[in-house]
């Protein structure tokens, strides 16, 4: 919960934007923002890893964008995953296409 207060109040260890990685060398907004993608996705090395969810953890102004584009990846892998059709009805709609094609 005080985490939570201080990334919406912009709280934490002082400095230009109230971020700093775990060896308290700071990083910016903008470094922040712009390996957001490559955070999320996990594909940084541990120290750069480490700094930009720092960041996010402290940076009242970025953390909104980190939490926009997870619920926005959270909803395009749901609407994505599909359940699985029934084999009759697959089968059914198959032989309607192949038989509207002779039609054509």
């Amino acid at each position: 919960m005080f985490e939570m207060l201080k990334r919406w109040f912009g709280g934490g260890r002082a400095g230009e934007n109230g971020a700093a990685s775990a060896g308290g060398e700071m990083i910016s907004c903008e470094k922040a923002l712009a390996s957001l993608y490559e955070f999320m996705d996990g594909e940084l090395d541990d120290l750069s890893q480490e700094a930009v969810e720092a960041h996010f953890e402290t940076c009242a102004r970025c953390h909104p964008h980190l939490s926009v584009q997870r619920s926005f990846r959270t909803r395009v892998q749901a609407a994505l995953s599909r359940p699985e059709v029934p084999e009759g009805l697959r089968n059914r709609v198959v032989d309607l296409l192949a038989g509207s094609d002779s039609e054509i």
